[in-house]
């Protein structure tokens, strides 16, 4: 959390609320369909029921789709907020260096350091 600001750690807080209400969507798609299983049984309000349960399915698929796509967008903009901000810190800690450590590493070998890490 060395190198977030505060709206890294906004989009974090979102991030981890969007996973725990896509968590919470797989559990309560199990008991629409136990919900739509058990209409099945009485037949004479199984045509309303049934209805009403795909209507609810349909509508927390939706919602779960939502929820994971917000959730994946900000945890990439988290991590790559992040790693910008090491890559920068990185390259400013190389510069500050002595001649001498340039003499002695590959200045080639910066760049790639860089972006492996």
């Amino acid at each position: 959390m060395r190198y977030s600001s505060c709206t890294d750690k906004f989009f974090l807080i979102i991030a981890y609320s969007s996973a725990t209400i896509w968590g919470a969507c797989m559990p309560a798609l199990v008991l629409f369909f136990g919900e739509m299983i058990d209409s099945i049984a009485t037949i004479e309000t199984a045509s309303d029921s049934l209805s009403y349960q795909a209507k609810m399915m349909a509508i927390v698929g939706v919602v779960s789709m939502f929820v994971a796509w917000f959730q994946i967008s900000c945890f990439s903009y988290f991590a790559e907020s992040i790693a910008l901000k090491c890559k920068i810190d990185y390259f400013a800690k190389t510069l500050t260096k002595d001649s001498n450590w340039f003499d002695q590493n590959n200045p080639g070998e910066m760049a790639s350091k860089i972006s492996k890490e």
